[in-house]
């Protein structure tokens, strides 16, 4: 019996090529949205080791945020949690979009809201929440 192993990263790209070719792309709607989501999966999976080491999922440390925001911290347990993962948060938000400057980073941010159907936001993102 012979086994060929191929590296995922040629698989991936036929498989892209593939589907490209057979037009298996409705719209670039579609598109959009299959890139959003395996964007979000990518960063999910980039930053969920710094939650992992804290004990904690991604949604529990995005609600300590949403609290610390709007000044009901909790806890003092959760705002000191919260001190603490900024460092490592921060660095891993910086590894994983170093590609974008600061005017692409609003941008996607401006669209992203608009696809969710909100209004966009006239003022950078806080960057302590």
């Amino acid at each position: 019996m012979i086994c060929i192993v191929t590296p995922v990263a040629q698989v991936k790209a036929k498989l892209d090529g593939e589907a490209k070719q057979k037009h298996l792309v409705y719209s670039r709607q579609q598109d959009a949205v299959v890139s959003i989501l395996r964007t979000a999966n990518y960063l999910g999976r980039f930053c969920s080791p710094v939650f992992d080491q804290q004990g904690i999922t991604s949604q529990q440390y995005n609600v300590l945020r949403i609290l610390r925001g709007a000044g009901l911290g909790g806890l003092p347990t959760g705002l000191d949690l919260l001190h603490e993962l900024d460092t490592p948060v921060r660095n891993k938000v910086n590894q994983a979009l170093h590609q974008l400057d600061e005017s692409e980073i609003e941008e996607l941010i401006r669209l992203l809201e608009l696809a969710r159907g909100e209004q966009p936001s006239t003022t950078p993102a806080a960057s302590s929440q």
